[in-house]
């Protein structure tokens, strides 16, 4: 009958949209958590170890990147005393290739054979911008940053440093990220060093030494809560050149220790 064609019809319509929806959802969490989607992306491997001083290696976006952040600063600090050959590594893709999903995908393009004395990280803002690259839960970025520290470990040299870098604040003014997220993933990183297991990995506390440096200025006592710190950070998320040559100067102690 007609109406039998019908109910039939209309079933397995149900069916195949059924089908596609489940097959979008599952090529999208591939997507997400298929490390060579990101590999194209992979910049690397660095430059040859220097035999003759410790080799550090800063793995970072763009807060620590070279032009934008610290990099530079640190290099001139550490290398002209001859006490460590400096590299960065930290180049990235669009969407969840910015996050820290690209970060493990690309960890062994970037660290190549390895064999750093220090290993200085951090790779939280991206996370946090869905607006930018794309949404990562907390419970996601906890767990890459679970799944990257043992491969970070396997390209120390003997005796070798991991140093943690805590996520820098946002400004109020910032429109596409929240400080409040930066809280949440600095301290979800602290419960995870805090296990034993973890009990090697050194912390660098950027976020407070630049909290507490931006108090002093009469301007920004409210930073980064209600007021921005223009002084050391005036280009959105990123620093002046002051702030540079700071988080620079708060980034080499910490290393300078462990070489």
């Amino acid at each position: 009958c007609c109406c039998c064609l019908v109910v039939q019809r209309l079933l397995f319509d149900f069916k195949m949209y059924f089908l596609f929806v489940c097959f979008t959802i599952v090529a999208q969490v591939v997507a997400i958590h298929d490390d060579n989607n990101c590999s194209s992306y992979c910049t690397g491997p660095p430059l040859p170890l220097n035999p003759s001083v410790p080799n550090v290696l800063l793995l970072g976006d763009s807060i620590s990147a070279n032009g934008s952040g610290y990099f530079m600063n640190v290099k001139s600090i550490l290398e002209p005393l001859g006490l460590a050959s400096v590299q960065h590594v930290g180049g990235y893709g669009p969407g969840i290739c910015g996050t820290s999903y690209g970060v493990l995908a690309c960890w062994d393009y970037w660290s190549g054979k390895g064999g750093f004395n220090v290993i200085h990280f951090n790779w939280g803002l991206h996370d946090i911008c869905p607006e930018m690259y794309a949404k990562v839960s907390l419970e996601q970025y906890v767990d890459n940053m679970a799944t990257l520290l043992p491969m970070l470990r396997n390209k120390l040299a003997p005796n070798g440093t991991l140093i943690w870098s805590t996520t820098t604040p946002v400004p109020p003014s910032y429109a596409a990220r929240n400080n409040s997220d930066v809280i949440k993933i600095n301290n979800a990183m602290q419960q995870l060093l805090a296990k034993p297991e973890n009990a090697d990995i050194i912390t660098n506390d950027l976020y407070s030494q630049v909290v507490n440096r931006c108090h002093r200025d009469p301007n920004a006592t409210g930073y980064p809560q209600t007021e921005d710190c223009l002084s050391l950070q005036n280009r959105g998320v990123h620093f002046s050149d002051m702030g540079k040559q700071f988080t620079g100067i708060m980034s080499a102690k910490p290393i300078a220790e462990y070489l």
